[in-house]
């Protein structure tokens, strides 16, 4: 399959995700994220199981906030942004997408090199439900045309990322929500005697600290 997807908690989700396309026999491995602070965390954690020289992060502050020696040769990082012609490509959904679902030239320099490349989409239940079919088809049409594998990560997976025509709509089963309508106003106190706090942890959300305060001390009372 051309798409695979991989539910897994937070921790070594990075590794055996990039594992996974390692072992693909893809000539590039592209890793997209959401945020700014995950896109460094990434390549800071892959740069150390595969060396410096094999990961590069990019994104817009790539090199606003570069604090490069004197030695470092700026042109060829440039070109690299440009091009993303290189082993291990850390960067964000924006750059990403974009790249394929644009005409603009400066993402179309790139193009050519998802060819024969891993995509990794980590996080993939920060994109937008909405988004989602759009990304999946064009997912689709580079496997086809370009001969690239996809793999979605997440510890939190999207219900329909399978068919994302439509959002969302099964209900959680790790919570039960009861709503308890109230017809008129009633006093911190009353509210909470009325609770029912025998069945374990309980969060309650009041609209003023006061009142918060006033329920919480009457619970303890009891």
């Amino acid at each position: 399959r051309a798409r695979e997807t991989l539910t897994s908690p937070c921790y070594g989700k990075t590794l055996a995700g990039s594992l996974i396309a390692l072992k693909s026999g893809k000539r590039r491995v592209i890793y997209s994220l959401p945020f700014i602070n995950i896109i460094n965390q990434t390549v800071d954690v892959l740069s150390r199981a595969l060396g410096d020289r094999a990961v590069f992060g990019y994104h817009h502050l790539t090199f606003k906030w570069s604090r490069a020696s004197e030695n470092e040769d700026l042109e060829r990082k440039l070109m690299i942004a440009e091009s993303w012609d290189y082993p291990v490509i850390v960067t964000t959904f924006e750059a990403l997408v974009s790249t394929f679902l644009t005409s603009n030239n400066a993402y179309l320099k790139r193009l050519h090199n998802l060819a024969n490349s891993f995509i990794i989409l980590d996080e993939v239940q920060s994109i937008p439900l909405d988004y989602m079919y759009v990304i999946n088809e064009a997912i689709k049409a580079m496997a086809e045309r370009l001969n690239i594998k996809a793999l979605y990560m997440s510890a939190t997976m999207p219900v329909r990322v399978e068919n994302t025509q439509k959002p969302v709509d099964l209900k959680p089963n790790r919570y039960r929500l009861v709503l308890n309508e109230v017809e008129n106003p009633i006093s911190p106190a009353d509210f909470a005697s009325r609770l029912n706090l025998s069945r374990g942890s309980t969060m309650i959300e009041l609209n003023t600290i006061a009142s918060a305060e006033e329920v919480f001390n009457e619970t303890l009372c009891e």
